[in-house]
């Protein structure tokens, strides 16, 4: 059952609902100062995040988005990444090997520039009705 903000993109939470499923998870007692110092959580809906999209059908890359990300990432030391879902960060036609080929590369410089690991997960189908099981891929850079 959706909550009633995911209605939207239920792949995508806001912010809000993610910081009450994060502080209701049960890390022990002894970590959680340094998660609340250290736990970055955003969401699509309060800032998209285009590292790529087709211009005269070839991918190209937003160099500008790449450099925020790279500078987001050292400026708060952050040691892993994970886009959830990958499809929302680009704008390249799925099917075309050469042009997600592009942006999975380019995420992996990033994770080298930024000495951070990427996660980058795709949901190749949603669940069949009845099913809670989706086919999920995880790639890491």
């Amino acid at each position: 059952m959706a909550h009633a903000d995911e209605d939207i993109w239920p792949s995508q939470p806001s912010i809000t609902l993610r910081a009450i499923r994060y502080r209701a998870f049960p890390f022990p007692w002894a970590f959680r100062p340094v998660l609340a110092e250290r736990l970055f959580v955003g969401s699509g809906r309060e800032m998209g995040l285009k590292l790529a999209t087709m211009k005269d059908g070839s991918p190209v890359i937003a160099v500008p988005v790449a450099s925020d990300v790279i500078d987001f990432l050292l400026s708060n030391a952050i040691d892993a990444l994970l886009i959830d879902p990958f499809i929302s960060c680009h704008s390249v036609k799925e099917n075309d090997n050469d042009a997600m080929d592009t942006v999975v590369k380019e995420w992996g410089r990033i994770a080298g520039a930024a000495n951070c690991a990427i996660g980058l997960v795709s949901h190749a189908r949603k669940p069949m009705n009845g099913s809670a099981r989706e086919n999920t891929t995880a790639v890491l850079t």
